[in-house]
């Protein structure tokens, strides 16, 4: 359920970016539409949440720093959920060095960034 903390006669505007969208511009259109639409639902109106067209954007994620890191936290949750990070290769004993290497990077990275 959507939430927001507003006074009740002042809106929340939403202002949504999106990854490049690979599709067709109609169907890009189409994805817009609807995401505009969830306004009326009864959650969103509740809340005092609006979206307005011109802020459902799309960016190059490589071009913004806070989507690749964001990128990064979901794909490492993702990972972790779905206990991917205790696989093994098929007749294996220990985690393929791709993967090791994947998670020395992400920490290299975190590190690097957290200074």
């Amino acid at each position: 359920m959507p939430y927001s903390r507003v006074a009740p006669t002042n809106h929340v505007h939403l202002r949504l970016h999106f990854d490049n969208l690979p599709d067709t511009i109609s169907k890009v259109q189409q994805f817009k539409e609807y995401i505009k639409g969830l306004e009326r639902l009864k959650p969103f109106q509740d809340a005092k949440i609006k979206i307005r067209k011109e802020d459902i954007v799309e960016i190059d994620s490589k071009q913004h720093l806070p989507l690749q890191f964001l990128d990064v936290i979901l794909g490492a949750m993702q990972f972790r959920l779905n206990n991917m990070h205790k696989l093994k290769p098929d007749g294996k004993k220990r985690r393929g060095n791709e993967l090791l290497q994947k998670k020395n990077y992400i920490n290299i990275l975190i590190k690097k960034f957290a200074h």
